[in-house]
């Protein structure tokens, strides 16, 4: 037994580090209090880019975000599982714009392809600029001081750009 945190405890493991209950009870706590959700600061939500390939430029959609004008997809890098680990890279000022619609095909992302990472332009109401804005999954989230974090959260959560990789224990507080 050892001596952590004012109580005695024998949940530790042997780097001297608390065991996974006890994090994920005190990530749990700590969301509840600070924030209302004891999911907050919960570690199996993954960043995604799999509504890109299903919704295509519907999921860029702002509709119901206060704060932000439009949010229009800049880059995207994919690769496909082959021997030569071929990975492709589209930059240009608008991916959804008709005008690159052709040389990319139907569609912008091909089946079969492993989605690498993404670059957003968020228009927000009260910026005159862009912010530059990259996703690559499973947890990287890039994005300058300018920007609104919270406006870029609620907006990747509304458009379904977070999900979860496990289940989610509830604790009882």
């Amino acid at each position: 037994m050892r001596f952590c945190r004012n109580r005695w405890c024998s949940a530790q493991t042997a780097n001297g580090l608390p065991a996974r209950s006890e994090r994920e009870f005190c990530r749990a706590t700590f969301g509840l209090r600070l924030f209302i959700n004891p999911t907050y600061f919960n570690m199996s939500l993954d960043y995604t880019l799999e509504p890109l390939r299903e919704s295509g430029v519907d999921s860029l959609s702002t509709a119901v975000i206060r704060g932000l004008e439009k949010v229009v997809l800049r880059e995207i890098e994919y690769e496909f599982n082959t021997p030569n680990s071929e990975v492709i890279n589209h930059r240009t000022v608008d991916l959804f714009c008709s005008h690159h619609r052709p040389p990319l095909g139907p569609t912008l992302i091909p089946a079969g392809a492993n989605i690498l990472r993404a670059t957003f332009d968020f228009y927000f109401e009260r910026l005159s600029r862009p912010c530059k804005v990259q996703l690559r999954p499973p947890n990287i989230l890039r994005f300058g001081p300018a920007c609104d974090a919270r406006i870029i959260e609620h907006w990747i959560w509304t458009r379904g750009f977070r999900h979860s990789t496990k289940e989610i224990k509830e604790f009882k507080l």
